[in-house]
């Protein structure tokens, strides 16, 4: 099935480079199969999953990465943290304040689902184990059949899969400021203290591996962000799913990305000059 043809949903950036999953063709197509391999777990997706707009509601963190593995197939992806942050920059995020979205998994040192984490931990690489790698955000893992833990569900990375270390989910929870620019790079914030938006992180233990713990990384409906959502089937009629084009959108996020921390850079110098200039008229 070729993308450019198919895809019916609302676009955000350069059509058809994003959209919100729904029940038009191309998403009844992708439901279908979703329904097909995760028939009777937390991944399927029911009928009654609809919102006002014929949207695909209910998201949880098995059902995003189950639609992703179909999306896949189909020359789109469910998007990063990092996409997230500069549709919300760009005001084009859909129902941004009332919607929630799942982004991924962290893979922590907080015991959650600890059964499940020692699973994942297992399937990964070698190169992916060091523990020193950990906490770490897990992108585009594949829901499996398994009797481990407590969903009839668990994880395995697959050929598309991100591990990307991040220390600041050892920190406690706080704010932080929506302007940071690793938000645009990576999709979390470089530092908490001061902000407007709250970054929600579980308790962390010591590392080791008898302490994994594998939680959701979530965009909630208030803007805030992070992996407070333990319940990895957990989910309401407020989650949304957008899919991006699978070939050429990093590219193009780079590109935004970039931009955004010339702009910043740029505005910081000029700051810098105006702040010299007025110590200078003032005899410091």
């Amino acid at each position: 099935m070729a993308f450019k043809t198919k895809f019916k949903g609302e676009p955000l950036f350069s059509v058809p480079d994003f959209a919100q999953l729904c029940w038009d063709e191309f998403g009844r197509e992708i439901i279908a199969k979703v329904n097909e391999r995760f028939k009777g777990t937390s991944a399927a997706i029911n009928p009654d999953y609809k919102g006002e707009d014929r949207q695909v509601t209910n998201s949880n963190t098995f059902r995003l990465f189950a639609i992703n593995s179909v999306a896949r197939e189909n020359g789109v992806r469910v998007m990063h943290p990092e996409e997230s942050e500069i549709l919300l920059a760009q005001e084009r995020l859909p129902e941004a304040g009332s919607a929630y979205y799942d982004l991924g998994a962290v893979i922590d040192f907080s015991g959650k689902n600890h059964n499940l984490a020692c699973d994942l931990y297992n399937k990964l690489p070698k190169e992916w184990k060091d523990l020193d790698k950990f906490p770490c955000v897990a992108l585009e893992l594949l829901p499996v059949s398994s009797s481990i833990g407590d969903y009839g569900l668990s994880l395995e990375p697959t050929a598309y899969s991100q591990l990307r270390t991040a220390k600041i989910l050892s920190q406690q929870t706080g704010m932080f400021n929506g302007d940071d620019l690793e938000l645009f790079r990576y999709g979390l914030p470089s530092e908490l203290g001061q902000g407007t938006r709250t970054f929600h992180t579980l308790a962390q233990k010591k590392p080791a591996v008898d302490n994994l713990g594998v939680s959701g990384l979530c965009l909630d409906w208030g803007l805030n962000l992070g992996s407070g959502s333990e319940g990895l089937a957990d989910s309401d009629e407020d989650g949304r799913v957008v899919f991006v084009s699978a070939e050429g959108t990093s590219q193009k996020f780079m590109e935004y990305s970039n931009n955004l921390i010339r702009k910043r850079r740029d505005l910081e110098e000029e700051l810098l000059r105006v702040n010299r200039a007025e110590e200078i008229l003032k005899g410091k």
